[in-house]
């Protein structure tokens, strides 16, 4: 069994289903591993409707996943939480595409209005 074999199991297997979505039109569905991403900067930050918590994620998101694109023009969705892609790489063992290793931010739905 190779490497991208054995991360494409662990993904089916623990990961959660999810979404992704561009300008509205769902793009693609798959399942996905999340990790939060613990900084030592501020979580709090200002906006334009009081201050809100900035939390990040690491996804960790199976080839069928279609991320593609650049980060920033993605969303993608795990059940009622949407968050926006800030940065994005597929990851390859030699040749070989792994899987997706992603950025997400949890998109504050109302300040996005």
């Amino acid at each position: 069994m190779s490497y991208g074999e054995i991360v494409a199991r662990l993904i089916r297997d623990f990961g959660e289903p999810v979404r992704l979505e561009r300008d509205g039109a769902v793009s693609g569905e798959g399942r996905a591993i999340f990790r939060p991403i613990l900084e030592e900067k501020d979580q709090f930050v200002p906006t334009r409707l009081g201050i809100r918590r900035r939390e990040r994620v690491l996804c960790l998101g199976g080839l069928e996943l279609p991320f593609g694109g650049e980060a920033g023009q993605t969303v993608l969705r795990r059940g009622p939480e949407a968050y926006d892609v800030v940065n994005l790489r597929e990851v390859t063992v030699g040749q070989e595409p792994v899987y997706w290793r992603a950025v997400l931010e949890l998109r504050d739905e109302e300040e996005r209005l």
